[in-house]
């Protein structure tokens, strides 16, 4: 199991990275957002449009993290689905582990793995800004931009929400074996 928290990913994952390279990572691609646009959009053109826009966005994002992750680490093309798989959990502890950030990732094949998060900073923010949306989380959307850039076909499933009450967001994510 690789557990992430505040202190990262703990296991013994095969892609070594630097400090200096989170670190720059990290700089170039901050938590935090100005996501005032969101709302301003939200006005001129409706919630609807405002969240097709916002979560397209999320995705790009996570395309250009994911490219300059795998840039730093001179991963390219992706060898596979394992080396997939702990891209992904590179991606959370690099990009997705703001303050109070709890969660899990379990290994559950060579190819496969359950992201579990319990504590999540982005569904707390949501929540006390009263954006509630089909799909206003963009944790999805930003793991489909992950995916488009390591570039192997991927299966992720949400098997639980906690926008729809669950005790915790869980995705499954399966990467399509050469």
């Amino acid at each position: 199991m690789l557990t992430v928290g505040p202190e990262g990913v703990v296991s013994a994952i095969a892609l070594p990275l630097l400090p200096q390279n989170k670190q720059k990572l990290r700089q170039a691609f901050p938590y935090e957002l100005d996501e005032s646009w969101v709302v301003e959009l939200a006005h001129e053109h409706g919630w609807e449009e405002a969240n097709r826009r916002y979560l397209q966005w999320h995705r790009e994002r996570g395309r250009q993290e994911m490219t300059a992750l795998m840039n730093i680490l001179s991963v390219k093309p992706v060898p596979s689905p394992r080396i997939a798989t702990e891209l992904v959990a590179l991606g959370y502890e690099v990009f997705l582990l703001p303050e109070g950030f709890e969660g899990r990732i379990e290994r559950l094949d060579d190819n496969a793995i359950r992201i579990s998060v319990a504590q999540c900073p982005v569904f707390d923010k949501l929540e006390r800004s009263r954006w509630h949306g089909v799909t206003a989380c963009p944790s999805w959307h930003h793991r489909q931009g992950w995916y488009d850039a390591i570039g192997i076909d991927t299966d992720d499933c949400m098997v639980a929400e906690e926008k729809w009450g669950d005790a915790a967001c869980v995705a499954e994510v399966t990467f399509a074996r050469p």
